[in-house]
């Protein structure tokens, strides 16, 4: 099984590539992106952990990182372990992404938090008066 650039480097195609991520892959897609900017022509990046949530989360980035590494695979000995900390300075001391065409996509929450400052998806009828529709006759 292969890894990383050694799998890229076995589709023997010569066109620069297009990276698709979503969440966590985001950051490896970047990675790629970053230190081998010939191979990569462009990036789409769907929900994906940016490596500035450390940063934004400050005292309490420890407590969300663990509850990232506490999923259910997590005791599972094969399952595979990423240290999201060393993932994210190697992102952030890699050399900068240079220019390239770049789509990026966030869906935001509608949790139930939510839901009472946010506009509905579709309008909604109204009623009158006794809460009821009024039918014609």
């Amino acid at each position: 099984m292969c890894t990383g650039r050694e799998c890229i480097g076995t589709t023997r195609h010569s066109a620069a590539l297009l990276l698709v991520a979503h969440s966590l892959g985001g950051m490896f897609a970047r990675l790629y992106a970053q230190t081998h900017p010939d191979e990569v022509a462009g990036l789409v990046l769907v929900d994906t952990f940016s490596p500035e949530v450390p940063a934004i989360f400050g005292e309490k980035w420890p407590a969300y990182r663990d509850l990232l590494s506490s999923t259910r695979t997590q005791g599972d000995p094969a399952a595979e372990r990423i240290d999201l900390d060393a993932s994210v300075t190697q992102l952030q001391q890699a050399p900068a992404l240079r220019p390239l065409p770049l789509a990026s996509s966030a869906r935001p929450s509608r949790s139930a938090a939510c839901r009472p400052r946010c506009p509905p998806s579709s309008p909604r009828p109204t009623s009158s008066g006794s809460g009821r529709r009024s039918r014609r006759a």
